[in-house]
């Protein structure tokens, strides 16, 4: 779900908008707007399971709330929402939810979760640099890859400035990989599994936001501004030496439904 805790697996079905019920969800304000941890940090809070064909919601002292994994068509018409400035069809998940949100997340304005509405397809409004196959809810691309070599190096500028190190969860990844070493991630190419069974296309450079600001255990805002401000000090883009940049946006490439999995070896395309 759209800015909640996420969840670790260990293989997972992948496809060209991203893992599998990655983003399926998201929570709306009264006019359509989606909110996230930028304006919710407790948001951050609610972690997220998958079991028994459902989803699960829980906030530590808030006990749980769930809903069916396939949602039952509503009666209720679709409704416009907007992801940045895309505009899509979504439907209404659940007033049992809903409630449960507003009382956990205590915004001004009324929240719902909504999913994509069917038979609307959301267009790739930059396919230019992410192809024709636009994601669910997600910000741009359908997926996000960081590097753990990147994370160390991080940390190691951090530690220098007697600043707390940070994991990797703050950066929300889709798919972390090692073995590269720190930023060399940063080269658009494609990283092709050994066996030829999919590829990974790294687009570009992921520009990051103040959510990296915050603690995903205690959904706190750092107040010197960390780690953005080692990240755009260590790692600068050419040309915007004061932006924060931290992954690869990234594309499968590969048949529907194919399995990606922890310890997949990965090599990088020779072309």
């Amino acid at each position: 779900m759209k800015s909640l805790a996420g969840i670790d697996v260990v293989q997972w079905p992948i496809g060209s908008k991203g893992l599998r019920y990655d983003r399926n969800w998201m929570i709306v304000d009264e006019e359509g707007q989606f909110v996230t941890q930028r304006k919710l940090a407790r948001m951050a809070l609610i972690h997220t399971e998958i079991r028994d064909q459902r989803v699960h919601l829980s906030f530590d002292g808030e006990g749980s709330v769930s809903f069916p994994l396939a949602c039952e068509p509503a009666c209720e018409p679709s409704f416009k929402v907007q992801v940045w400035d895309d505009e899509c069809q979504a439907q209404h998940v659940s007033s049992q939810v809903d409630v449960w949100l507003n009382r956990i997340l205590k915004h001004s304005s009324t929240l719902r979760l909504v999913s994509m509405a069917k038979n609307f397809e959301r267009q790739q409004s930059q396919s230019d640099r992410f192809g024709e196959d636009a994601a669910i809810f997600a910000d741009a691309a359908p997926l996000l890859l960081t590097n753990q070599s990147s994370l160390q190096a991080l940390n190691e500028v951090l530690e220098e400035t007697q600043q707390a190190s940070v994991d990797m969860r703050r950066f929300r990844p889709n798919i972390v990989i090692e073995g590269l070493s720190a930023f060399a991630e940063q080269e658009p190419q494609d990283l092709v599994h050994s066996e030829g069974n999919y590829a990974l296309r790294l687009a570009d450079a992921c520009e990051r936001c103040v959510m990296i600001q915050l603690d995903p255990d205690s959904a706190e805002r750092n107040a010197n501004a960390e780690p953005y401000r080692s990240l755009a000090k260590s790692n600068p883009q050419p040309g915007k030496p004061k932006l924060a940049f931290f992954g690869m946006n990234c594309l499968f490439v590969g048949l529907e439904g194919t399995m990606i999995a922890v310890g997949d070896p990965l090599k990088r395309s020779s072309k």
